[in-house]
């Protein structure tokens, strides 16, 4: 009978993963579940069973890097007390109850991890290390895993947990897109349709030529992909661009409005009732 893959990891035999070694891959270790190991604590798996495998360990929290570069879906900008709030609390009174995950690989300040998942409980186990108690741990899980392994894996995990937004996925997308060999496998490792996947890497194309887009917003998270899709129709013709470039500018100066004030301020820009569009 043949083995199904899996589209989330891009197409790899689950079974072929299932045999990918403990950390360094020397003769003698135990092959590693992983992915079953993943999709367990995703289908609910509880505290004590996560607990009973040997790879989890705690770590220093510090010992823990995030890859900022954009190829982590989560805005590490946006990590803070009130964002984290809940998570800070429970890991004071209880600890952390749900392991993160990482992999070893050395980073730019010579920590020994690289985070996989799990940056809002990472981010709350420092600040509770630094401020509560010094001996707080961030408890992970260290497997193996090849950067498009990671990616996906990293996908699974976090549209299962929280839903990141459309430009943290569109830019997550169009940073680790480098890493494959074609367009079609990155989808197929996000498991999502070609032309919204085509779609999503237009959004953050755009945004990254034209930063005072993405600043127009005071929270970058209500950036919707439809939002995308308009703007760029709007900015079509080379007058009504500048006009909303010029809209942007004005907004980004002021620190930026909610989503929708935004987007009604651009399609003034657009018509042309006002070829500099006030902020109000």
């Amino acid at each position: 009978m043949a083995i199904k893959k899996d589209k989330r990891l891009g197409g790899l035999d689950p079974e072929a993963l299932n045999n990918m070694s403990d950390s360094s891959g020397s003769e003698g270790e135990k092959p590693r579940k992983t992915v079953n190991f993943v999709k367990g604590r995703m289908a609910g798996a509880g505290m004590a069973a996560v607990r009973k495998s040997k790879n989890v360990i705690e770590i220093d929290p510090f010992d823990v890097w995030v890859d900022t570069s954009g190829k982590y879906n989560r805005f590490q900008e946006l990590l803070n007390k009130d964002t984290c709030g809940d998570l800070i609390q429970s890991i004071k009174e209880k600890g952390q109850q749900v392991p993160g995950m990482v992999r070893k690989n050395k980073g730019p300040n010579g920590e020994a991890y690289e985070l996989v998942f799990g940056s809002r409980r990472l981010w709350s186990c420092r600040y509770v290390a630094e401020n509560e108690k010094k001996d707080t741990k961030f408890v992970a899980d260290v497997v193996d895993l090849t950067a498009k392994e990671m990616y996906a894996i990293r996908a699974i995990e976090n549209d299962k947990r929280s839903n990141p937004s459309d430009l943290e996925n569109a830019k997550y997308y169009l940073a680790t897109l480098p890493d494959f060999d074609t367009k079609a496998e990155a989808a197929a490792a996000f498991e999502i349709e070609a032309s919204k996947f085509s779609r999503m890497l237009a959004l953050a194309e755009m945004f990254q030529e034209h930063p005072d887009l993405e600043k127009a917003f005071a929270n970058p998270l209500e950036i919707k992909l439809a939002f995308g899709a308009k703007i760029r129709k709007w900015m079509e013709k080379a007058d009504a661009k500048k006009r909303l470039l010029s809209a942007a500018k004005e907004l980004a100066e002021s620190g930026g409005k909610e989503a929708q004030k935004v987007m009604n301020t651009f399609k003034v820009a657009y018509e042309g009732e006002n070829s500099e569009p006030r902020v109000k």
